[in-house]
């Protein structure tokens, strides 16, 4: 993966300090760190494959190919015939920046209680902005010609119609978590040790006001396409297939500009997720020196979930 935008250089920084005050009875402790990242990520892939045609129960075929010819030589044992759904390519830029920090203050007045605070923050931001391009085979009617090899793939397709679309998205994510704790330990005798725990954390994930997930797809229009084998489809020897179109004079692929294009559909959607934990646990431990039972633990614990999600 690589960057077109942002800097090539993102800073990364972290750090802890500690120290003990007051003859070891009060302990600090900060931590935290910082990370931006710039990434981009170049895409090719293919929508899947399509049962073209295949035979049935009554050895009679069924096939999504009528309308055209197909050479090659097919020797799967059932005719089975599959074609590329679709083919796309597509760019995304990632501007990624986490956000750690915690706190811990720990008090030990006497040898018998022990007092501990801790606080963390977690931030997550991240803002993907995609660009796709993408051809649609639809066969049947619009089917010309294609090539099968001998396992039932077609590794060229001609294909008609104008199905040729752009898609941008705009996303942004939001994740956030705040937690605060509180523990105390009190050795009441040297037979009975007392444990409170208290823990309170909310967490928020979203985007930004417009929504974490928006995008527009636009479509070429019609009349720049040729009204037959307008589209290709090729598999050969590289890794990734490749797909294109034929346009109408004047029109090529080094002159088209937002004149021929058409916008279809905008959408901006938001997903909301608001989550808060209270918990508080109260321990204590009885301990028996003589023989028999040796102790007994009892204790209370209270724990409350709320969730809010929220979708539009």
């Amino acid at each position: 993966t690589t960057n077109r935008e942002g800097d090539d250089y993102t800073p990364n920084f972290s750090g802890l300090v500690s120290d003990t005050f007051f003859g070891g009875k009060l302990g600090v402790l900060v931590n935290g760190s910082y990370s931006v990242r710039n990434s981009g990520l170049e895409s090719a892939s293919n929508g899947g494959w399509l049962l073209l045609q295949h035979r049935n129960a009554d050895n009679s075929l069924s096939s999504n190919l009528w309308n055209g010819t197909v050479s090659g030589s097919n020797q799967n044992p059932e005719s089975n015939i599959w074609g590329p759904r679709s083919m796309g390519y597509g760019y995304q830029e990632d501007q990624r920046v986490r956000t750690n920090a915690q706190g811990v203050i720990q008090y030990r007045p006497s040898e018998d209680v022990t007092a501990t605070v801790d606080f963390t923050y977690a931030l997550y931001k991240d803002h993907q902005t995609q660009h796709t391009f993408g051809l649609w085979y639809t066969y049947d009617a619009d089917f010309t010609a294609a090539t099968v090899n001998k396992e039932g793939t077609l590794t060229d397709v001609k294909d008609a119609g104008s199905d040729l679309s752009y898609s941008t998205f705009d996303d942004h994510i939001r994740n956030e978590l705040t937690s605060a704790g509180l523990n105390l330990k009190w050795d009441a005798t040297p037979y009975l040790a007392v444990t409170f725990d208290g823990h309170h954390s909310s967490m928020m994930s979203g985007g930004d006001p417009l929504g974490n997930n928006t995008f527009a797809i636009q479509g070429k229009t019609p009349s720049i396409m040729t009204p037959r084998q307008s589209k290709y489809f090729h598999m050969g020897d590289s890794f990734i297939p490749q797909g294109w179109f034929d346009f109408a004079a004047p029109h090529t692929k080094d002159n088209l500009d937002t004149s021929t294009i058409s916008p279809l559909f905008f959408q901006a959607n938001n997903n909301v997720f608001n989550t808060k934990v209270d918990e508080a646990r109260l321990d204590s431990v009885w301990t028996n020196t003589n023989k028999g039972l040796t102790s007994v633990q009892f204790g209370v614990q209270v724990k409350k979930l709320q969730t809010h999600a929220a979708a539009w």
